[in-house]
């Protein structure tokens, strides 16, 4: 509501809302419904019929209506088909002291094959590949967002997609996903444009937080922490990033679910680097959220999961291949 271009995002109370709103307004498919209320990409879906909206409406309005904060509200909006960015802020009385972008790769719900996939994050990448111009419009924009919500100091994580922009996620001749050039032309010399998904009032979650300061030597949760002291001398000294650019390049990997059942791996992570002792080098941190003996609810679940994130590095001489979506049945579970 206090964004200066809504793109023809809406809210609904109820079904009947939902009706009146499809009988006096064009909508254009692909959309994206969510909760007004929600987190970790519950229940976000990707819709491309009018039947199918009225059926996934209904169901985010239910996620949270009997919840100790209820709401019964959705959010619909369009999908947006361009690469993600997430920007990673520290702002000093309305000044960034410091952002850093990174890429954001698909989900399964980007994915064209209608299965109902949900948008629980696959792989991020540190540092982006966008170009330069493109990434200080997502800053930006990001920070302008921050401001008008009435934010001036503290750490802020924002997620946003990048609207005609000059790049596109495809594989490459090896199967591995990458923030690339466009091959076509289909922007129609549009100028690329912003499009804010959330913004986070903390700092990203602790595995994304862990890379950026291997990547920038910044340390958001120390940041967080000064700013509850309103030590602004420090913040702002602290907020200084490598003077020779990013140091590595990093991947935080989360390793989807593929299949409905129980895990029978007591830990997957330490599993991978033992099968795979090369990697281990490269992996300075992982979690392994799902372990032997718990329940796995399978890609086309609403709910949260995942079985757990890696946090792999190279140095920054070149930008490592990252490993996509398809990828992480290489290293079987």
């Amino acid at each position: 509501m206090m964004e200066s271009d809504a793109h023809g995002a809406f809210r609904v109370f109820g079904m009947d809302d939902l009706k009146t709103i499809l009988q006096s307004t064009e909508v254009a498919f692909p959309l994206i419904v969510k909760p007004c209320l929600g987190w970790g990409s519950q229940a976000v879906t990707k819709v491309v019929t009018e039947n199918e909206l009225s059926q996934v409406v209904e169901k985010a309005r239910e996620c949270h209506a009997l919840a100790p904060q209820q709401r019964s509200d959705a959010v619909i909006e369009p999908y947006i088909d361009g690469p993600e960015g997430d920007a990673n802020f520290a702002l000093l009385n309305g000044e960034v002291v410091f952002c850093e972008i990174s890429d954001d790769f698909p989900s399964r719900g980007d994915l064209d094959d209608n299965q109902g996939h949900n948008f629980v994050e696959t792989l991020v990448h540190i540092p982006s590949a966008l170009p330069p111009h493109e990434m200080k419009a997502l800053r930006d924009t990001s920070h302008q967002s921050i401001l008008r919500q009435g934010f001036l100091t503290g750490t802020f994580r924002c997620e946003a997609r990048v609207q005609y922009s000059s790049h596109e996620f495809r594989k490459d001749e090896n199967g591995f996903e990458e923030l690339c050039p466009r091959r076509d032309n289909t922007n129609d010399g549009k100028s690329a444009r912003v499009y804010l998904l959330e913004i986070n009032a903390r700092p990203a979650g602790y595995l994304e937080t862990v890379g950026v300061n291997v990547v920038y030597g910044v340390d958001c949760f120390a940041q967080q922490m000064l700013f509850a002291v309103n030590d602004g001398l420090r913040i702002r000294a602290l907020c200084h990033p490598f003077s020779h650019g990013p140091r590595y390049n990093l991947s935080v990997l989360v390793l989807q679910e593929d299949v409905v059942g129980i895990m029978k791996t007591e830990d997957a992570g330490a599993e991978l680097l033992r099968r795979y002792p090369e990697l281990e080098p490269h992996v300075p941190l992982y979690s392994t959220i799902k372990k032997k003996g718990d329940r796995l609810v399978g890609p086309q679940s609403s709910e949260v999961h995942f079985c757990g994130v890696d946090v792999g590095h190279g140095r920054n001489e070149t930008r490592l291949p990252a490993v996509g979506r398809s990828d992480t049945k290489q290293f079987p579970l």
